[in-house]
């Protein structure tokens, strides 16, 4: 991506569920005192769960609002966006998207599966990764099937993630504050470089 088409007062956080969009958004608007916003928060505001849209209109109905709200977002400024884990799945959100300042938050396979299995209580706001709910993995799903769930996930959306984002932050090994500062810092270099 070219640096000079970067809108600098909009970072965009894209990563796979648990990478840490949510966390890592509300430690870097704190920082740059900017307003985050949340797809998936305000998709659930509108209509219900995650889970539940999934469920009673489909995923293609769920991606056509999604990319309402996405667009509808990314018309206030400043703002730090946190998307959805498949925002990137639609080629008009990879369009939106590509001409901000998005990061692709990583974390190993291994410790998203812990991740998700360590809160059971949003499960029942998302949609299944597995057949089967998120009661079901915490009795009988090893971390490992998750795992490979993941694995599975970050190799379809990967080279998705890779289109839009110009910088990665692994999200694996630091807090979130100390991804968010990466990423502040990131922001001052970009716009100290536009002409």
């Amino acid at each position: 991506m070219n640096d000079s088409t970067v809108k600098p007062r909009q970072i965009c956080l894209v990563g796979l569920r648990c990478s840490g969009k949510s966390a890592v958004g509300r430690a870097l608007a704190g920082l740059l005192g900017w307003p985050l916003y949340d797809t998936d928060t305000e998709l659930t505001r509108m209509h219900g769960s995650i889970a539940s849209q999934f469920a009673r209109d489909g995923e293609l109905e769920f991606r056509r609002r999604e990319q309402a709200v996405l667009a509808e977002c990314l018309g206030r400024y400043p703002l730090v966006l946190s998307t959805g884990g498949g925002a990137v799945l639609l080629a008009e959100n990879r369009a939106l998207l590509a001409g901000r300042h998005t990061v692709w938050l990583q974390a190993p396979p291994i410790e998203l599966a812990r991740r998700l299995m360590a809160d059971p209580a949003t499960a029942g706001q998302r949609p299944p990764l597995l057949p089967g709910t998120m009661a079901e993995a915490d009795t009988g799903v090893s971390c490992r099937r998750w795992e490979l769930e993941m694995e599975r996930l970050l190799l379809e959306r990967e080279p998705l993630y890779a289109e839009v984002a110009r910088l990665r932050i692994d999200t694996g090994s630091q807090s979130p504050l100390a991804a968010a500062a990466i990423i502040a810092r990131d922001l001052v270099t970009s716009i100290g470089n536009q002409p």
